[in-house]
């Protein structure tokens, strides 16, 4: 007779943690810049007894190398995993593989600094770093490029600011890190404002 019962590893779940109560549990499988290591927890049916292999393909080699043999697998790495389970009883073996990808590209930030707000009439807006009399309020603003979604980007500035821009008024080094939503990536910018302290003096009338 065959035993056509062989074991079955109906999927692989990739998770950030396997307690399903806990408020970070994720499935996904994309390692990111916040989601830094996943857990591979498979499936399996027809099996009351099995061993455990998991093993990650090498693309220089062309081969799978083990990594474990419990009947979960932490992975911190994008490439493709591969399971297999032997049946203790009948020595049947079952094979499954899952594909795991990163996205932890950083936004790529600026910042530049003008007389007057984005938001102004005014096309001849000036772009400078210095405080004068004249200019006794600048506005800073951030240029980000190579993100995930443009409609998920963080600002923090070190004045407080939560937008893209800000308005100063005293010379420092102001710094805003953005952050992309997305991936949970972040990347920092600073600029050094001065203020032109050689306000002109009546000596005498």
């Amino acid at each position: 007779t065959k035993d056509e019962n062989a074991a079955n590893i109906t999927e692989i779940s990739s998770v950030t943690t396997l307690d399903e109560g806990s408020e970070i549990y994720v499935e996904t499988t994309e390692l990111t810049c916040s989601i830094t290591s996943l857990i591979l927890n498979p499936i399996v049916t027809n099996v009351t007894s099995a061993s455990y292999e998991w093993s990650k393909f090498d693309k220089e080699t062309g081969k799978y190398n083990k990594i474990g043999e419990d009947k979960t697998q932490t992975v911190t790495e994008e490439g493709v995993y591969k399971l297999v389970i032997t049946d203790e009883n009948t020595g049947c073996p079952a094979e499954k593989e899952v594909t795991i990808t990163q996205n932890i590209n950083k936004p790529t930030i600026s910042i530049k600094s003008y007389d007057s707000p984005s938001t102004s009439e005014s096309v001849n807006r000036v772009e400078t770093q210095v405080v004068t009399c004249t200019n006794s309020t600048l506005y800073l603003e951030t240029t980000v490029s190579k993100i995930t979604d443009s409609d998920e980007i963080g600002y923090s500035w070190s004045n407080g600011s939560e937008k893209f821009s800000t308005e100063v008024s005293s010379a420092g080094t102001y710094t805003v890190i953005v952050t992309d939503k997305a991936n949970g990536c972040t990347q920092t910018a600073s600029i050094d404002i001065t203020k032109d302290e050689n306000a002109a003096t009546i000596s005498g009338i």
